[in-house]
């Protein structure tokens, strides 16, 4: 496996002209992110007016970043297989965190590849959302513990643009 860095531009635009791109930023740092999350029929980002978390639209729930609730040194994160577009057949991996500890939650997650063919052998390459929680220490970071707590299989994206009223509800903090 090779590994290149490339960073989002200051306007949030990637370049997903390579295969297998691996995206590690949340809608707010890139608006194509943010369409893509959009176009997500299971899960979403939403905050409350104080806090993030992560709107679970199969399992009716919402997942919140036990760093925000009860103060502690644990986080979630969003990891999903996306379309760059509605029906465009390109995908990536998307990685957001509520947190940068919860982006570092699912690397380390995925750093274990018994952890990466357990989620491809459920996905079979379908689009997928999930739900990844752990826990961390400060100091230096390192991840102590992390567990997938939701995977839900996705048929394909949907056509919709709530991303505007995402990056504009953004904009005014």
């Amino acid at each position: 496996m090779e590994v290149n860095f490339k960073f989002i531009s200051p306007d949030g635009r990637i370049d997903f002209t390579d295969p297998g791109i691996v995206a590690i930023c949340g809608p707010k740092s890139s608006k194509i992110v943010a369409s893509a999350l959009a176009r997500d029929t299971a899960l979403s980002f939403e905050n409350d007016g104080m806090i993030y978390g992560i709107r679970d639209y199969v399992d009716s729930r919402v997942w919140k970043s036990r760093r925000d609730v009860e103060n502690e040194n644990s986080d979630i994160g969003y990891l999903a297989r996306n379309e760059t577009g509605p029906g465009s057949g390109n995908r990536f991996l998307s990685i957001a965190g509520i947190h940068a500890e919860g982006s570092a939650i699912i690397v380390e997650h995925l750093c274990n590849y018994k952890r990466i063919r357990e989620i491809h052998k459920k996905t079979k390459g379908s689009l997928f959302s999930s739900v990844i929680g752990g826990t961390y220490q400060r100091n230096p970071l390192s991840i102590e513990f992390s567990q997938l707590l939701t995977l839900h299989i996705r048929e394909e994206s949907c056509d919709v643009t709530n991303e505007v009223a995402f990056v504009e509800e953004d904009n005014k903090s």
